[in-house]
């Protein structure tokens, strides 16, 4: 079955895939998640992380695989494993992103999607208190335990990360079939965002979830299984 990648997004870490992993296990699949530079496990200081070392990190995980993966982008993770896929093309087979970013090349999250950022600042203007601004954001249908160890994992966004213009070329990413699962009450990437970078860049297929931003944890089970469904289908 599928080799598969997962990349977590913004102040998250490989951790928040524990409950994903073993599922796709069990569904024939290997499954593997890392921390990108600067957050979960890794210790890089925030400041010093670069998109360009999160670019790397996931095209070394590529890289070490025995087989030719799939990778999974969630949120901002999207930006990570486009940009790796773009360096590493050959040994991609294919990409899922999970509410995530998917802009196209020059682009920054800045650019395409400013909303994005204005939501996460208008919510800390008016849910001062930061857990309660992370359910809001993030795990809105999240068990409270669940979000609450969530909550306390989080790390500080490295910034240089959504700064820098994407670099991909439709010679290598652009081959690469892509496939999206929205998320339709999102808290920080509305379904209409979602919607409106599939526009530019289409996907096939596209899974819709009723639910938050963090899948993984509030629907882990059927989240496995549509991502079991789409690797099967990619790997027909």
């Amino acid at each position: 079955m599928a080799e598969l990648v997962l990349v977590h997004g913004s102040m998250h870490g490989a951790w928040c895939w524990d409950l994903v992993v073993p599922l796709l296990a069990d569904l024939g699949h290997v499954a593997r998640a890392i921390d990108l530079p600067g957050q979960g496990a890794d210790t890089t200081p925030a400041d010093e992380v670069t998109a360009d070392d999160w670019a790397e990190a996931v095209a070394s995980a590529v890289r070490s695989a025995e087989n030719s993966v799939i990778l999974v982008g969630h949120s901002l993770g999207g930006t990570a494993v486009s940009q790796a896929a773009e360096r590493v093309s050959d040994r991609v087979q294919a990409i899922i992103y999970i509410s995530a970013i998917m802009i196209p090349a020059g682009e920054t999250i800045l650019s395409a999607c400013p909303e994005i950022l204005e939501i996460a600042g208008k919510t800390a203007q008016e849910t001062p208190d930061p857990a309660a601004a992370a359910i809001r954001l993030f795990y809105g249908h999240t068990p409270p335990e669940l979000a609450a160890k969530a909550i306390e994992r989080l790390r500080p966004q490295p910034e240089r990360v959504v700064s820098v213009p994407l670099v991909i070329t439709d010679e290598n990413y652009g081959r690469i079939p892509r496939a999206y699962i929205e998320c339709d009450d999102d808290g920080i990437v509305p379904l209409s965002i979602q919607r409106r970078m599939q526009a530019a860049l289409p996907c096939n297929p596209v899974v819709t979830m009723a639910g938050d931003h963090s899948p993984f944890l509030s629907a882990p089970k059927l989240l496995a299984r549509h991502i079991d469904q789409i690797a099967r289908q990619f790997c027909a």
